[in-house]
């Protein structure tokens, strides 16, 4: 089971780089011009992405880090090298272009004063690159966990006030890691690192932990009941979460 104090130090974690990526946002913001967009534009895109890039290479490390101490307080030996994501340049610009210069004109079409579309657009496009910033940590979690022979799932952890859409995700990670463990005792997974970060949205406080094959529940490889327990609890609408902790799962989250 992940620690809490590791799970605590995760979310702290995550939190910090978010709010160092804002405060570099903030000075960057200044390079688009609201009275010469088009002039402008090109040169604060890049430099958005710069800031991104840098804390996506953090967030990486964050979550390497984080991996092997996860891997670590489960009792797991042996080495292992954390799997670092690409950065995606190409569609954050793609991305900058919409939430910046586009929306501001919009903004100002519809009449919205300059002060007022730039705190907008500078909300818009800051959580973009946060989001892409704390990607570095998400998808190295998510990455690793696919590649580790060691791991068996990672699941999502909303923080408090959570929206409903992380709730939903969260649900359907937990039901992930359910069906890697109950189905068949077995793993059924993608070698191919799948990135989680594109399931956050912007200005997400979610963080994912990783279950290791050490914190599966004794007996719970044997209990294929459970599976048609589960299934028949999902036709009846009964959420995971519920079901879970009526049925008295421990699945190390």
């Amino acid at each position: 089971m992940v620690a809490t104090a590791l799970a605590r130090d995760l979310r702290a974690d995550q939190i910090a780089l978010a709010d160092r990526v804002t405060q570099e946002m903030l000075l960057v913001f200044g390079a688009l011009n609201f009275k010469a967009i088009d002039l402008s534009a090109p040169g604060f895109i890049e430099a958005a992405i710069a800031v991104a890039a840098r804390g996506h290479r953090a967030g990486s490390g964050v979550g390497a880090d984080m991996y092997l101490s996860m891997r670590r307080q489960a009792g797991v030996a042996g080495p292992f090298q954390p799997v670092l994501p690409e950065f995606d340049a190409a569609q954050l610009r793609r991305d900058l272009t919409v939430l910046g210069p586009i929306a501001a004109k919009k903004l100002m079409a519809d009449g919205v004063m300059i002060p007022d579309a730039a705190q907008r657009v500078f909300t818009m496009t800051a959580g973009r690159v946060s989001k892409n910033a704390l990607a570095g940590v998400r998808d190295t979690i998510s990455g690793s966990t696919v590649q580790d022979d060691e791991a068996v799932a990672y699941a999502r952890q909303t923080s408090s006030g959570a929206c409903d859409f992380c709730i939903r995700m969260a649900e359907n990670t937990y039901r992930s890691a359910f069906s890697a463990i109950y189905s068949s005792g077995r793993r059924k997974r993608n070698r191919k690192a799948q990135p989680a970060g594109s399931t956050f949205h912007d200005h997400c406080r979610c963080t994912l932990v990783t279950l290791f094959k050490g914190e599966i529940a004794p007996g719970a490889k044997e209990r294929a009941s459970t599976s048609k327990a589960w299934a028949e609890a999902d036709r009846n609408g009964v959420s995971f979460r519920d079901f879970a902790k009526q049925a008295g799962l421990d699945l190390g989250f």
